[in-house]
C-alpha cells in the first residue's frame, strides 16, 4: 500500500536519500537526521491514511530481504551473519521506533482535533439550549396569562353577550399558543444544525399576531397599540428570535405601565 502511492522517482529519490541518511547515521554515527527523517516520513504516511501495520510489514520485508542476501553471500562465515542480523534486528528497531513515535503524533492531532469539534459542538449545543428555555420562559407566558385573564371574564360576567365576545378571543390566543408550541417542535427538530434559520418576515403582520395573545390584557388596561412599519416593513431574521423579541417588548409595555394614563 505504501509503495503503490508512489511514483517511480519519488521511490528512487526517496531511496537514495534514506540510503545515505542510513549510512551516515551507521558509519558516522550521525542518528538524529536518519530519525528525524523516519518520524518525516511517519507522519506524512499517517496523514494520507497509511495504516502502521503497512509500515510494519514494510520495514519486515526489507529485514528479511537483507538476511536472506546475507545468508547468501556469506554462506560460509556464520560469524558474519550473526553480526549483521544482530545489527539488521537493531536498525529494524529504531526504524519501527521512530515511525511508531510519528503515527503516535499524528494520533494526537487528530485527537485534539476531535476535542475541539466537540467543544465547539457543545457551545453551539449550551447557547440552543438557553434560546430554547428562553423562548419557553418569555414566549409561552403571555399568551397563558391572557388566556386566565379571559377565563376569569368568563366566569365573573353574567352578560351572555359578553361572554360570547370573550368566547370569540380565545381562539386566537390558542392559536397563537399552537404556532409557538410548533415554533418550539420544529427548533427541537433541528437543533443538529449549527446556524440558526432565517426567513422574510412582515413586521406589521407579526406583531398583530402576536397582540392576539394580549388581547384580554390590551382591553383590561385600555392600552392602544401603535405601529408604523413604513420605513422597514420586513426584515430577513429566525422567526422564533423575533416572536421572542417583539412579545417581551409587548409584554414588559403592559407589565410596566404607567398607572397616571392609558398604556
Amino acid at each position: 500500500p505504501i509503495i503503490a502511492r508512489m511514483s517511480p522517482e519519488m521511490m528512487e529519490a526517496q531511496s537514495k536519500y534514506s540510503e545515505k541518511l542510513q549510512e551516515d547515521a551507521i558509519f558516522e554515527n550521525n542518528w538524529l537526521p536518519y530519525l528525524e527523517h523516519l518520524v518525516e516520513q511517519g507522519v506524512m504516511y499517517a496523514s494520507m491514511g497509511v495504516s502502521f501495520k503497512d509500515w510494519v510489514d514494510v520495514v519486515l520485508l526489507a529485514r528479511r530481504y537483507f538476511v536472506r542476501m546475507l545468508q547468501k553471500n556469506y554462506a560460509d562465515n556464520a560469524q558474519m551473519i550473526l553480526e549483521c542480523t544482530q545489527g539488521m534486528n537493531h536498525l529494524t528497531d529504531i526504524a519501527l521506533y521512530a515511525i511508531g513515535e510519528s503515527y503516535v503524533i499524528e494520533e494526537k492531532k487528530k485527537v485534539e482535533q476531535k476535542r475541539r469539534e466537540y467543544t465547539h459542538l457543545l457551545e453551539i449545543k449550551n447557547i440552543q439550549l438557553i434560546d430554547f428555555c428562553n423562548i419557553v420562559s418569555h414566549n409561552l407566558r403571555a399568551p397563558l396569562a391572557n388566556l386566565m385573564m379571559l377565563i376569569d371574564f368568563i366566569e365573573e360576567t353574567e352578560d351572555e353577550q359578553e361572554k360570547a365576545e370573550v368566547f370569540s378571543k380565545i381562539k386566537p390566543v390558542i392559536n397563537h399558543l399552537s404556532e409557538i408550541f410548533n415554533e418550539l417542535v420544529e427548533s427541537v427538530q433541528i437543533r443538529q444544525d449549527t446556524e440558526v434559520r432565517s426567513t422574510v418576515l412582515d413586521f406589521e403582520k407579526f406583531l398583530k399576531k402576536i397582540s392576539l395573545g394580549f388581547d384580554a390584557q390590551i382591553k383590561s388596561y385600555g392600552a392602544q397599540i401603535e405601529m408604523d412599519f413604513s420605513e422597514a416593513p420586513t426584515i430577513e431574521y429566525p422567526p422564533k428570535y423575533l416572536d421572542s423579541i417583539l412579545t417581551n417588548l409587548l409584554s414588559n409595555a403592559l407589565k410596566h405601565r404607567s398607572e397616571d394614563r392609558k398604556p
